[in-house]
């Protein structure tokens, strides 16, 4: 026995150390365990009649203890134990104690409705149980805070703190918790109508219940129903009617008659679904006869409302039922919001206490609206009395049938003041809904313009890496040339280096050998072909000269096309603009294309962005070189307009587009490439950068026939960006 009352002891967070404690611990459990109907009640009587013999961590835990089995119904007595246990936990130091302590009081005031203190409780508890490394109560911390969130409507918010409570339930292995942390994110999900995702929650939450926690039919219950709910939302009624009827069964296994009620009630709305009146209005009143025994109005309300509806609707309707279901539904409407605005008078009475100077400043506002509505309503009331005592004094002398016809006008203004009011209503939450889906609208579009940003960076990127290989191609063959050249130089001169060594023997040869010398000079020319020798080093000197050419020409190209755009705009030559695009297009030319130009030599410098008038020419130049299959022609050609303007016009003779492309083709993500060849962004980069520059850009094409891009920009007309 003393073995259950230890685990009974840790499981609870409770000191074993005395002996006396432990057995009355395991009294209380035992007790518990035999009378389950009145075990909760006397273990927190028990716990209370010992509590002025305990001191120091065993005294904490015990207000810890009895706080939280009052939760539910005791608010105020647990709300007095909790506010309690916290002073208590700070004056001795226990921090996991006082971590505790401030999220069974934040539970308190979430259950009387008052969510600001709440919050205020449970982020002290986060910011402790964070400090000290307390993972079980920095689960529970950031779930009750997820909870509070979900609430208020901030579901984003609420299922970012719900997350990071699953991941800290999970290290400290708290099944329950998990569980507890999935449920409250499907419902997330569920009032966000991301109803696939909340099922997945759902599901998990359901797994963990029936296969690893023990004895948890009450939570089984919960997550039953809200399947149930999801499988009804998304028309999957069989579904639905499966996890409902087992929701049930549970429900009256353990005698929760909220739970009767609620799953009863929930059948008859999927058999309305289902067009199954009989059977919707049998389980409807069987959920009501529970709701109306229980008293709470939240189920009387779900009961009469679907009940209304099936006896109005039904062939030959009992109309008089309808509107006796109707009247309940009322009344039990009033008292929820009855309750919710005591909810709601409880959180400014709060917000008073916390900032009382600028709530003095609102209240004196709306004493004086109200003073005003008041003053308002006497004169109405005082307008309606008099106008309903002149009525009464004019019935008095007209005859019945002009009595009649007052009350028949006085119904229909009524009617229709009622339905102004409806109407009022309605459109008040029209407003709040366009000004939520706003709201949504403007952060999909802030999100979609760091997208495009990102996108657009890296077609950029992709196009500087393939200008790079080009560049390393079109530099590789004039470099091979001067590298070939000087081997060829070195193995030249080791050859003449060998006759000169031969011709300085001469010097030190005797007359009589001198001939012989100058025999073994003329075979050794011979045998290394010095002729051909003395022509080869002119050819590779040449050679030599033309690579380094060559490649002067393409880092000169190269310089241009790359120099980097500042704020302000310069003055720049277009022909070196086009110039250089095509050097660094040279290894895609090659000799398949024929390069035309048919330059203006008095088009004047325009003021412009150098390097994106680059990227504008590559752009157009890449897509016509592309657009030729096999062999083909492109001819570049720039002319003075009227009006301060120059125009640069591209031709090719390539496959050409179609109408529908060419209505397309400046269009983001528009592209004819296969996938992974483009993302369809450069010609509408091109499109902005000429626009930016208060140009415009045009396209002429037949299919089979070719393609003509024409780029019209002003001289002057940017300065900077």
């Amino acid at each position: 026995m003393g073995k259950i009352a230890k685990r009974y002891a840790v499981k609870h967070g409770i000191n074993y150390s005395l002996n006396w404690f432990r057995w009355r611990i395991l009294f209380l459990w035992l007790n518990g365990m035999i009378f389950p109907s009145i075990g909760n009640t006397a273990e927190v009587d028990s716990l209370i009649q010992i509590l002025p013999t305990l001191k120091g961590k065993e005294k904490v835990e015990v207000l810890n203890r009895i706080t939280w089995k009052l939760r539910k119904k005791k608010l105020d007595s647990a709300l007095q134990y909790g506010e309690k246990a916290i002073p208590l936990a700070e004056k001795l130091g226990l921090k996991k104690e006082l971590a505790r302590a401030n999220n069974f009081v934040g539970v308190i005031f979430r259950n009387k409705g008052n969510y600001i203190y709440a919050l205020n409780h449970f982020y002290q508890a986060l910011q402790i149980a964070e400090k000290e490394g307390f993972i079980l109560e920095t689960a529970y911390s950031y779930n009750n805070i997820g909870d509070i969130l979900s609430r208020q409507g901030k579901n984003k918010e609420a299922g970012e703190n719900i997350e990071k409570a699953i991941e800290f339930f999970d290290k400290a292995k708290d099944k329950r918790g998990k569980a507890y942390g999935y449920i409250r994110l499907g419902e997330v999900y569920q009032a966000d109508s991301l109803y696939d995702k909340a099922l997945e929650k759902y599901r998990e939450c359901l797994r963990i219940r029936i296969e690893e926690i023990e004895e948890d039919i009450d939570g089984l219950q919960s997550i039953r129903n809200r399947i149930g709910q999801i499988y009804n939302l998304t028309q999957k009624y069989d579904s639905a009617l499966q996890s409902y009827w087992e929701a049930l069964r549970i429900a009256q296994e353990i005698g929760d008659k909220k739970g009767i009620s609620g799953n009863t009630a929930d059948i008859a709305i999927v058999y309305k679904n289902l067009e199954k009146y009989d059977s919707a209005i049998y389980f409807g009143e069987k959920a009501l006869d529970v709701a109306l025994e229980v008293g709470v109005a939240q189920f009387i309300q779900k009961s009469t409302g679907v009940l209304a509806e099936l006896y109005a609707r039904k062939e030959q309707g009992n109309f008089q039922r309808a509107y006796e279901l109707a009247k309940l539904f009322s009344d039990a409407q009033t008292e929820l919001i009855r309750e919710e605005n005591q909810k709601i008078l409880l959180s400014l009475q709060t917000e008073y206490q916390i900032q009382k100077q600028q709530s003095e400043i609102e209240l004196l506002n709306k004493n004086k609206h109200i003073q005003q509505l008041v003053m308002g309503a006497l004169v109405v009331g005082l307008v309606l009395l008099a106008s309903w005592l002149f009525s009464m004094r004019k019935a008095a002398l007209l005859r019945k049938e002009n009595y009649k016809r007052l009350e028949e006008q006085k119904n229909e203004i009524e009617t229709q003041a009622e339905s102004l009011a409806q109407a009022n209503n309605a459109i008040n939450a029209q407003k709040f809904a366009i000004e939520e889906k706003n709201a949504t609208l403007e952060d999909t579009l802030q999100k979609l313009k760091t997208a495009q940003t990102k996108i657009a960076e890296a077609e950029k990127m992709a196009s500087l890496g393939q200008m790079v290989a080009g560049i390393a191609h079109e530099l590789n063959n004039p470099i091979n040339f001067v590298y070939a050249g000087t081997e060829s130089l070195q193995t030249i001169l080791e050859d003449i280096t060998e006759i000169l060594e031969k011709y300085e023997e001469i010097d030190t040869t005797s007359t009589d050998k001198l001939r012989d010398l100058q025999e073994e000079i003329r075979e050794l020319k011979e045998d290394l072909e010095y002729e051909e020798m003395k022509e080869d080093v002119f050819q590779l000197l040449a050679d030599i000269h033309n690579g380094a050419t060559r490649t002067t020409e393409i880092v000169t190209g190269l310089r241009t096309f790359a120099r980097m755009d500042s704020k302000q705009a310069q003055s720049n030559d277009i022909h070196q603009n086009l110039d250089s695009t095509l050097v660094i297009l040279n290894h895609k030319i090659e000799e398949r294309i024929d390069i035309h130009k048919n330059y203006d030599r008095d088009l004047p410098f325009v003021t412009c962005f150098p390097g994106q008038l680059n990227q504008v020419f590559m752009n157009i130049l890449s897509n016509a070189i592309q657009a030729i299959q096999e062999r083909g022609e492109i001819h570049i050609e720039t002319q003075r307009l009227e009006g301060e303007q120059i125009q640069i016009l591209i031709s090719d003779n390539g496959k050409g587009m179609d109408k529908k492309t060419q209505e397309s083709i400046f269009k983001p993500f528009y592209t004819t490439k296969a996938v992974g060849e483009g993302q369809g962004l450069g010609l509408a980069i091109t499109a902005e950068i000429v626009e930016r520059h208060h140009g415009k850009i045009e396209v002429e094409s037949q299919e089979n026939q070719g393609t003509t891009f024409k780029v019209i920009l002003p001289i002057q007309a940017i300065q900077s960006e």
